[in-house]
């Protein structure tokens, strides 16, 4: 995919039901990133961040749901494709995953397929155990803590997501003849990354809960563009803001995402889990209520 974008991805339920949104079949993001800030170094979002979803400056004008503000304005889309924002890639999460490791820890590529139009970029993060060492690299705008919900889930792990560089296209034909020659049809270059743009963090429970807490501040984190099927999706309030719970029909995987801010600047907040069984959507709810700021 070829796009300029600029990336930055105990309450009760309200009646208001939407259609169902599918963020994790498809990885559907390669983007091309240009920084604002210093205009002279194109830079990319990874691709399969934040599960697998593709994330773009401003709103969209197809079919969406939104999130809005306490003065009324949108702080969230999530919208259908657009024949603009094509093609996608057709590789799972599983399968990038399985790429990521070609790459050694805290390493970045940039990855040609045979069989598709345009390239994609992943990182090989560096895990961090100790909570301790991982939050001395970053200043999350969203304090997440060691424990969360009065000490049930405890830090696991966690890692980051960075800006990665814009490579040299005048290596493209040698790239795409050695993916043609590859066995697997798939060649990679080595890419710099540079910024921090957000943190996952992993939390487990006595008994084997799986929590997932991510955070990614910047006013890019505008519309998620997604298939709107195979999820249950509702809208909530967390400690005041509007959110997203949403769950996977096919897995039961469930989610709760909303737009949060700090000194001015939004904060993409997401709460997840893969253990529905053991993690309920009312205490997603509730663990979102504790970590998000008081609406204003």
């Amino acid at each position: 995919m070829d796009l300029n974008t600029n990336p930055r991805l105990a309450a009760h339920l309200s009646n208001d039901s939407l259609p169902a949104i599918d963020v994790t079949d498809k990885v559907m993001e390669a983007i091309r990133v240009p920084r604002k800030k210093k205009p002279v170094r194109k830079t990319m979002l990874a691709a399969g961040i934040a599960a697998a979803i593709l994330v773009v400056s401003g709103f969209g004008y197809a079919a969406s749901w939104q999130l809005h503000k306490a003065d009324g304005t949108v702080s969230l889309e999530y919208r259908n494709p657009t024949e603009e924002d094509g093609p996608w890639s057709n590789h799972t999460a599983e399968e990038m995953e399985a790429m990521k490791q070609k790459l050694q820890p805290g390493e970045a590529g940039l990855f040609y397929d045979k069989s598709e139009v345009n390239p994609f970029a992943l990182e090989n993060p560096i895990i961090y155990t100790d909570l301790k060492e991982m939050d001395s690299q970053w200043t999350s705008p969203i304090a997440v803590p060691e424990t969360i919900a009065n000490d049930v889930f405890r830090f696991k792990q966690g890692n980051y997501i960075h800006e990665m560089e814009m490579p040299n296209t005048a290596d493209e034909p040698r790239l795409r003849e050695e993916a043609a020659a590859a066995a697997d049809g798939i060649a990679f270059t080595l890419i710099k990354t540079y910024d921090i743009m957000g943190a996952h963090k992993e939390y487990t429970s006595s008994n084997g809960g799986q929590l997932g807490v991510f955070i990614s501040p910047g006013k890019g984190w505008g519309t998620i563009i997604t298939e709107l099927k195979e999820r249950d999706m509702i809208k909530t309030k967390v400690n005041g803001r509007e959110a997203f719970a949403i769950v996977n029909k096919a897995s039961g995987d469930r989610e709760v995402v909303w737009m949060d801010e700090r000194d001015g600047v939004p904060v993409y907040c997401k709460v997840s889990s893969t253990t529905p069984e053991l993690v309920s959507q009312e205490q997603l709810i509730a663990i979102a209520g504790d970590l998000a700021t008081p609406a204003s």
